[in-house]
């Protein structure tokens, strides 16, 4: 079943706007292309809290992304643009009912 691979990201409030045009103008995009995903989205929590959601066919798929090398590009990437200023981690939610 559908698996999302979520992306949580905290980001200080003196950088919002530039991660955020960043992200919408370039980082969702590629990452979208690179991972192949069904679906990518994004959105904040709490001002300062932004989730990216990267939606897969099954758990084994997600699963191999983040063993990927397209991954580790990524993250080079963010790390490129963001390292020290941002927190992030990443987790799977696998959905096993939809109505």
């Amino acid at each position: 079943m559908t698996t999302f691979l979520i992306v949580k990201a905290k980001v200080p409030n003196n950088i919002i706007k530039n991660f955020d045009q960043w992200y919408k103008k370039n980082h969702l995009t590629e990452a979208h292309m690179n991972f192949k995903s069904i679906s990518s989205f994004r959105g904040w929590i709490n001002k300062n809290e932004h989730h990216a959601f990267y939606q897969f066919k099954d758990l084994s798929t997600a699963n191999k992304i983040l063993d990927s090398k397209e991954l580790n590009l990524m993250i080079k990437k963010f790390d490129k643009k963001w390292l020290g200023k941002v927190s992030r981690s990443r987790e799977l939610i696998e959905i096993i009912q939809k109505i």
